[in-house]
């Protein structure tokens, strides 16, 4: 598994945390995108088309970049197994 690909900076009330999706498993990858679907109801595509940056919180934004990048890694990782998310 490789360790160089996309990494994000999560800056919260809690302090500063450091994800690094190319070592995630793949269940937890699956279980964070699950978790936002739920949160926003909606796969990522569908609800993605519909946030407004202008207006969008920086929780929600921060929220949607995550959940972009684990859909990214799923696809690296399993492209002919993922479908639309």
């Amino acid at each position: 598994m490789s360790t160089n690909r996309r990494s994000i900076t999560i800056s919260s009330e809690q302090g500063r945390s450091e994800v690094v999706y190319g070592e995630l498993p793949v269940l937890e990858i699956e279980s964070r995108i699950a978790a936002y679907q739920h949160t926003y109801g909606s796969p990522l595509e569908s609800y993605a088309s519909r946030v407004c940056c202008d207006t969008a919180g920086v929780y929600e934004l921060s929220d949607l970049m995550d959940w972009e990048n684990l859909v990214q890694e799923l696809r690296t990782r399993r492209p002919e197994r993922v479908r639309v998310l």
